[in-house]
């Protein structure tokens, strides 16, 4: 048994208290409320417990820690920012994986690791927490029966079973007496019964059961990571792989993208200014190869890391594989210009900026791999969590669904023409309500007098929409998206009258 887990067993109390004290912020903080102004609040507080935790087992944080500290307090903030259920969904997955690492870093040297080895041990870890699903009952039951003053333990098993058996009566006492205090005196009456006119007994269980999650997430998730029975380093695996077979086919790949980027060039950016080939729309241009270029970038993504991985280093190897990426670049810079080919024609969606995303970070993931191809023992894996996660977080804190409704509006005005009901169809039909604000901005002389009374319509019923949604907005679930929506219905009816 290593000396963590002796330390904890051994100061039970406090790492037991530490995890009920984290169960009833978890509970107040997260009920029915994913994302309001306590979920950052909740990170800080967890961040805290863990500083806590460590120090209470002679650890430190580790300099660098500050870098999974930052990510999961920007994702805490940008949750309370939109009302975006896909960013809160993956603010939440990305604030686990955060943390998850965060711990596995500071109980291990994890300096050598690659791709595998991390997910391997996220797995495990996950795992390890299923398996210490007991200890925290286990642990309390062997404190509770132990001696820990010469006293007979018997005497002191009695002793909390007659405490335990007060408790009970005194609960069963209190559903008498209290009822009759209550009618005995009006100003305790008063006192008391505007305090339980707020407590719904039907919410009751989900507390319980929250408050029970998190007590069991926070001990078992330390006690796990304490265990420390991950081995700090990874076995070197054997490269036994044919040099020749991925020289062969590397190199037989790499010459038709080199073909393949040569046309790129030429005719795409070199003869941008010559348009579209015959009889192709913008449409059938973007359609016809991005998707084609972004599978392909992906693929070789893919064939440059297994061919680190499997094969041993060659110069003639090495070469082939920075072609590969060289033409990857090139693929993904005419994978982007198509997109924004079919953005300048069509406008933007939710689906184009997440792609041209997608595209910037697979770009800067592919810088990573040119280098590991000639330093093999580059930290891949962390430097892909850090573009992933700050390219994401500044993705999160951008609100699309704004963006996009300022960009569309803005275009189609530039264009002289006016909003169509399709047009704010699109807009009200998002993923969140982060929209709202510029929507509750549009004039009359903004639409298209033909369409204008149905348009007229579905913002009346978006906005009717929106304030429902916000009606119970308060100091507890308050999200700054919820509250400049509140605020664009209140601006909406000033400007319409409508309701």
């Amino acid at each position: 048994m290593n000396r963590y887990i002796e330390k904890i067993k051994k100061e039970y109390p406090f790492f037991a208290a530490l995890s009920l004290l984290y169960g009833i912020i978890f509970t107040v903080s997260l009920y029915e409320n994913i994302s309001g102004i306590t979920f950052p609040i909740c990170i800080g507080i967890t961040i805290f417990f863990i500083k806590i935790f460590l120090k209470k087992l002679g650890l430190k944080l580790k300099k660098d820690s500050w870098i999974y500290i930052t990510g999961m307090l920007l994702l805490g903030i940008s949750t309370a920012c939109t009302t975006s259920y896909f960013f809160i969904f993956f603010n939440w997955v990305g604030t686990a994986i955060l943390l998850t690492v965060f711990m596995l870093h500071q109980f291990y040297d994890d300096t050598s690791w690659n791709f595998g080895g991390y997910l391997k041990r996220i797995i495990l870890l996950g795992i390890g927490m299923i398996e210490s699903t007991p200890a925290l009952y286990v642990g309390g039951v062997r404190y509770l029966t132990r001696d820990h003053t010469g006293e007979d333990k018997a005497k002191k098993k009695n002793m909390l079973i007659a405490v335990l058996i007060g408790i009970v009566i005194a609960a069963l006492l209190l559903l008498i007496i209290f009822p009759v205090l209550l009618s005995s005196d009006a100003i305790f009456a008063g006192i008391f019964g505007n305090v339980l006119k707020h407590i719904k007994i039907g919410i009751v269980p989900g507390y319980i059961v929250l408050f029970i999650a998190g007590v069991h997430l926070c001990y078992t998730f330390f006690y796990t990571a304490s265990k420390k029975n991950f081995s700090e380093t990874d076995k070197e695996k054997k490269k036994n792989g044919n040099t020749v077979i991925a020289i062969t086919f590397t190199g037989i790949i790499s010459a038709i993208y080199v073909l393949y980027c040569i046309i790129q060039i030429f005719y795409l950016f070199i003869g941008v200014q010559k348009g579209l080939p015959a009889n192709t729309t913008y449409a059938e241009y973007a359609r016809g190869g991005f998707w084609q270029l972004l599978f392909v970038c992906a693929l070789n993504f893919i064939i440059v890391i297994l061919c680190l991985y499997i094969f041993k280093e060659n110069k003639i190897l090495n070469i082939i594989l920075t072609i590969v990426c060289s033409c990857t670049f090139i693929m993904l810079i005419s994978a982007a210009y198509r997109m924004l080919l079919y953005i300048g024609a069509y406008h933007l969606t939710f689906l184009r900026i997440l792609v041209l995303w997608s595209l910037l970070v697979l770009g800067f993931v592919m810088c990573g791999v040119v280098i590991s191809i000639y330093k093999r023992n580059f930290p891949m894996f962390r430097y892909t969590m850090v573009i992933a996660f700050g390219l994401y977080i500044f993705l999160s804190f951008s609100q699309p669904d704004w963006m996009i409704s300022k960009y569309n509006i803005t275009h189609i005005q530039a264009e002289n023409k006016k909003l169509k009901f399709n047009d704010i169809a699109e807009l009200t039909d998002m993923w969140s309500e982060d929209a709202a604000p510029v929507l509750a901005d549009l004039k009359s002389e903004d639409l298209d007098s033909e369409d204008i009374d149905n348009v007229k319509d579905v913002l009346a019923e978006y906005f009717r929409e929106v304030k429902k949604d916000q009606s119970d907005l308060n100091l507890r679930n308050w999200n700054l998206g919820r509250y400049k929506a509140k605020k664009a219905v209140e601006n909406f009816q000033k400007g319409t009258g409508i309701f």
